[in-house]
């Protein structure tokens, strides 16, 4: 079951909240765009959206703008973004092109929810009633909770007329199940530009749900306001194993778990690594010397170790052709 729909299940087992899809409306009004939810006496109103495109081709097009410079690095497999982002002379430009497409859907859903808020308020006549919007995110990890909070802070500050650009949200709720802090999930709360207008009964009711929403998740949660308040303890969730992997992705797994060239520099790497591209070129030429088959691949395989470990620090992998034999 997606975090959305275990979400959507714990809101409605509260017997302080109403799904608004359930409650008797005309034709028109049905069909009228609304939030999800009303809570707590409908002092509420709650949106939710549910982060699901994955943000991975946006990303790959705008770097990929760049492969064909003398400054791209070459490398196999998968590497860390900053990696390849630091050997470009235009860096800060193309994080902030990256930046700005990667958290676009964010203002779509600012955007999208201050009106749903706005037309349910109107709708049930809650003017005084609380806007909520919560965000789901169970899917896309380039969108970490640094990542989020300064997005959504940015946009909550910006004013039309002298008035909040999304006057009707007074608060973010957001919840990662991409990212931990000390194995457990974490949930963030930006207060809207009117939060400072809301009693202590609305904060209140927000640490509820929040508290609830660990206890029906099976365990507690991690709430933070700011980036500085769990700076450098928020990590990103690792992949879970699958059952069958081929004999390559194994050994990438056994290599993270025993790297024995971590404390190697840079040119031992390259050095060694282009000592074992000499040692097994002959036998992969045509017409070259035989080897058994099991022996190429298990120097094949160690090889593999030289990639895993040049992504891992950002080596690029011309490098190694500084130490080929002449």
């Amino acid at each position: 079951m997606s975090l959305g729909q275990r979400f959507e299940k714990f809101l409605l087992s509260l017997p302080s909240v109403e799904g608004i899809d359930s409650i008797a409306l005309n034709e028109v009004d049905r069909k009228a765009k609304k939030a999800d939810y009303l809570a707590m006496g409908r002092k509420f109103v709650i949106e939710q959206k549910c982060i699901n495109e994955d943000q991975t081709n946006k990303i790959q097009n705008e770097v990929e703008k760049y492969s064909n410079t003398k400054e791209y690095p070459v490398f196999y497999g998968k590497r860390d973004l900053n990696f390849v982002l630091e050997k470009l002379p235009n860096k800060e430009e193309v994080k902030r092109n990256i930046y700005s497409r990667a958290t676009k859907m964010l203002e779509s859903y600012l955007r999208q929810a201050d009106k749903q808020i706005e037309s349910t308020q109107a709708l049930f006549n809650l003017k005084a009633a609380c806007g909520v919007l919560l965000i789901l995110n169970d899917k896309v990890k380039v969108l970490s909770p640094e990542i989020v909070i300064t997005r959504i802070q940015q946009r909550l500050k910006e004013t039309r007329n002298g008035s909040p650009r999304f006057n009707n949200i007074d608060y973010v709720i957001y919840v990662s199940e991409t990212h931990n802090v000390k194995g457990m999930p974490v949930i963030i709360v930006i207060e809207g530009a009117n939060t400072v207008r809301k009693s202590s009964e609305i904060s209140d009711y927000i640490d509820y749900l929040i508290h609830s929403w660990g206890q029906f998740n099976g365990g507690g949660c991690h709430e933070f306001q700011d980036n500085d308040t769990y700076a450098g303890m928020i990590e990103e969730n690792k992949e879970p194993i699958p059952e069958k992997m081929t004999r390559s992705e194994a050994r990438i797994l056994w290599y993270r778990e025993n790297r024995y060239m971590k404390t190697w520099t840079n040119d031992q790497v390259a050095m060694k690594a282009a000592a074992l591209i000499d040692r097994i070129q002959p036998f992969v030429l045509k017409g070259g010397p035989k080897m058994p088959q099991e022996k190429l691949a298990e120097l094949m395989i160690q090889f593999g170790d030289f990639i895993e470990e040049s992504n891992l620090r950002g080596l690029d992998i011309r490098e190694f052709s500084k130490f080929h034999q002449k």
